[in-house]
């Protein structure tokens, strides 16, 4: 409650009685709505949902051998480690999610609530009468129960009993509810069904495809009886409904390209399942009409994907309807004109990219007999976003235009946005999220490499406030996947999919399978455009990208590629993903990144170290030394995601090689000066402040640099280019230890490579020679 009172206190009189409003609306709506839950089962009956309408074709295709084959020895080793009920969450290192308790019945007893128990037993007598094992007693199927509902890191779990509009978190210390919601999400369901299909290709393999449609059997099941609707944390945000019900219906559809032919129970159970979820959706969509964002595209994205799969009646058609409009007036509302997206992070954007890029795939896999059909039923769900919904064949396709030209300008930004045209940039809020996992992103790293690099799996590690991360139930595997989510090329690939864009030539490994998968549900058949890509050679040099409106400019030369930000905190004021981050730069030599944005480390376990990662002091800026740009409400909880407005008025413009930006965070406006040159970047810094400042360089893990003498410092990249830095002001240079997140919950060391400049002093002049 504390939180809601600080939040209200930083709005203003008229959006104060708008919020208390909606507040008390809400709490009185939501006493109800658990009441009523509470007295009937939360399962959808069979009148409700018959099972003779269950039978769709499949919504994708499984894609060709050779896409997957590149990548087979991790998926086979992820799969193996998925079907014992081992998952790697968020930086948690590989953790046993196992439940050890084999009496299922009691389980239900215990944990699930009473009028849904009958219907959860009904469930798993079905998942032990596996029809992979018709032969075997219970405790000999492969059968090894999850957890869906416990934080492994903090040790906390939240309870089945608790009904979602319940669910607390961010009130205790350590706790991170994104743990079980992202396991919840089974983007590792489709890594079961490549796994299967190895298998059923004659690639070798530890199991028969059998095993690995055996496991997604069971898992989903296992989920379905121990997570009834509307109760425990797995039914607390939309978000993760909607990417757990695309996730189960695609991965459910490419086993059937493995001969795999589900039993009549199983596939009802779980298409019944999916309905439940699209209800749940639509009755709790995350939309806001002062603050909405990713969650709620999230929200269109899931239901547009499952619809696909699900009997075509009143209310699932015109649910279509719905968010066809809802996601074409979205893309005017959270994408700018130059393509960003409004959130003021670039993860974040690579994310909505997906969210609409896969909304349109599933839209234009839809015949003219159905669009027809859509357009002709009644609305059953009002306008949110959209003025109004698709009537005629003309308005669906002016819809489907508009969410096309908003997805082709987010992957224009998109493509702009790396480092080496494989990796975004790390500026803003970074917490791993997709939509879709289908390539493997990462690499593998030795265990004790991993303690050694990364502290996460260190169980000697403790956050600033002394919290550990280190889970209890953790897996002494030999070796730990560290997942790559800054990677761009499942998105470039969604995105080219669906734009019947040629797959760039560095997306065609790490992007094959999503593009493949996409086309596959967009109706498209173009995968001939993953043959004969043309790798460039010569290109012209400098580039320049501007994108004032996100508040990006990126200028490339041969040899390096830097970026300067000075624009807006993003989400119409709230600044929830936004970091303090005005006139930093990032630096890529020789397709090395150099200097970098820290990232985000953890939202709600610990408000200081969240804190920590948007902080100016961790950003490559001058700054006055001990202030923040723009201040935040301090707490715990949702008031991580708000700051108090924007002081800082951040501006700039990029006139061919020259960089002029400014902010007025502080007394006087602060000016930087950016001249860049084929080997030398020049940095002007003024701020007639008389207060001590300091000029900060975030060296990324890896990078450390040698202090030459008092103005000098040095860098060699992986290539052996030098890198000198210099600045004739201030005291010596020195490296303070600092902390990097490339991933939500990762911790890397880095160096702050720093000098404090004179109180007296209102110019700093720097400059950065390559080669």
């Amino acid at each position: 409650m504390v939180h809601i009172v600080k939040q209200i206190a930083s709005l203003s009189p008229k959006d104060t009685i708008q919020r208390v409003l909606a507040l008390i609306i809400k709490k009185y709506k939501y006493a109800r709505l658990a009441s009523h839950h509470a007295q009937t089962t939360t399962y959808l009956t069979s009148a409700a949902f018959k099972q003779s309408n269950i039978t769709k074709e499949p919504i994708v295709k499984m894609p060709l051998l050779d896409y997957i084959l590149p990548h087979s020895l991790t998926i086979q080793t992820l799969a193996d480690n998925y079907s014992q009920s081992l998952f790697t969450i968020l930086g948690s290192g590989w953790v046993d999610y196992s439940v050890q308790e084999t009496n299922h019945i009691a389980r239900i007893r215990t944990e699930i609530n009473e009028k849904n128990r009958e219907e959860s037993e009904r469930i798993i007598s079905v998942l032990l009468k596996s029809p992979f094992y018709p032969d075997q007693h219970a405790h000999c199927i492969h059968y090894y129960p999850i957890d869906w509902q416990y934080d492994c890191k903090s040790g906390y779990k939240w309870n089945t009993h608790t009904h979602y509009t319940h669910i607390k978190y961010g009130n205790i210390a350590g706790q991170d509810i994104k743990v079980p919601w992202e396991l919840g999400r089974f983007q590792h369901a489709s890594t079961l069904a490549f796994a299967a299909y190895l298998a059923y290709s004659g690639v070798e393999s530890a199991h028969p495809k059998e095993y690995y449609a055996h496991i997604f059997r069971t898992q989903c099941l296992d989920f379905i009886a121990f997570d009834p609707p509307h109760f425990g944390v797995q039914w607390k945000t939309s978000m993760d409904i909607a990417i757990r019900a695309a996730n189960l219906l695609v991965a459910f559809d490419l086993f059937t390209y493995c001969g795999i032919v589900w039993d009549e129970e199983f596939s009802y159970i779980l298409k019944r399942s999916l309905q439940e979820h699209a209800h749940h959706i639509l009755e709790n969509l995350e939309w806001s009409k002062v603050s909405r964002g990713n969650h709620y595209l999230a929200n269109l994205c899931g239901l547009l994907v499952i619809l696909r799969g699900l009997p075509d009646t009143k209310h699932n058609i015109s649910a279509i309807k719905f968010a066809l409009s809802e996601c074409a007036a979205e893309i005017h509302n959270q994408f700018l004109t130059d393509g960003g997206n409004f959130e003021a992070s670039i993860p974040y954007h690579g994310l909505s990219t997906q969210l609409i890029a896969i909304s349109l795939a599933a839209l234009k896999g839809y015949s003219e007999y159905d669009i027809q059909k859509i357009c002709s039923e009644e609305v059953l769900f009002p306008c949110k976003s959209a003025h109004t919904q698709p009537k005629n064949t003309q308005e669906f396709q002016s819809l489907i235009d508009t969410i096309y030209h908003g997805v082709d300008k987010a992957h224009t930004f998109l493509r702009a946005m790396s480092v080496d045209d494989m990796h975004l940039l790390n500026i803003g809020d970074n917490d791993s999220g997709m939509m879709f996992k289908f390539t493997p992103q990462g690499h593998w790293a030795s265990l004790q490499e991993a303690i050694n690099t990364y502290h996460n799996i260190n169980p000697s590690f403790r956050l600033s406030d002394g919290i550990s991360l280190f889970p209890e139930h953790k897996a002494n595997e030999s070796f730990e996947w560290i997942e790559n989510t800054l990677s761009m090329q499942s998105s470039i690939a969604i995105a080219e999919a669906v734009l019947k864009k040629q797959c760039s030539w560095n997306s065609l490994y790490h992007g094959a399978i999503e593009y493949w998968i996409i086309d596959s549900l967009s109706k498209q058949n173009q995968s001939y455009r993953l043959q004969d890509v043309e790798i460039p050679f010569e290109e012209e040099y400098p580039k320049s990208y501007s994108f004032p409106d996100f508040g990006i400019w990126l200028i490339e030369h041969k040899t390096y590629k830097i970026s300067a930000r000075a624009g807006f905190i993003g989400q119409k004021g709230k600044g929830g993903h936004a970091h303090n981050d005005q006139l930093s730069i990032c630096l890529a030599v020789d397709g090395q990144e150099i200097f970098g944005d820290p990232g985000t480390f953890v939202y709600t376990p610990s408000a200081h170290t969240r804190n920590m990662g948007r902080s100016v002091a961790n950003h490559s800026v001058f700054s006055i030394k001990g202030m923040e740009q723009n201040s935040w409400i301090d707490g715990s909880g949702d008031v991580l995601f708000w700051m108090k407005g924007d002081i800082t008025k951040a501006k700039a413009s990029l006139d061919k090689s020259i960089w002029i930006g400014s902010h007025k965070a502080y007394e006087q406006e602060h000016i930087r000066k950016i001249i860049s040159e084929p080997s030398t970047i020049y940095g002007i810094d003024d701020c007639r402040v008389n207060k001590e400042k300091v000029l900060v360089f975030h060296c990324v893990p890896g990078i450390v640099p040698q202090i030459v003498n008092h103005n000098i410092a040095m860098i060699k990249t992986q290539k052996g280019t030098d890198i000198t830095i210099e600045c004739l002001e201030g005291s010596e240079w020195s490296l303070i230890p600092a902390l990097y997140s490339k991933a939500y919950g990762r911790f890397e060391s880095s160096v702050l490579l720093s000098k404090n400049i004179l109180s007296t002093k209102n110019q700093c002049e720097w400059k950065i020679k390559i080669g």
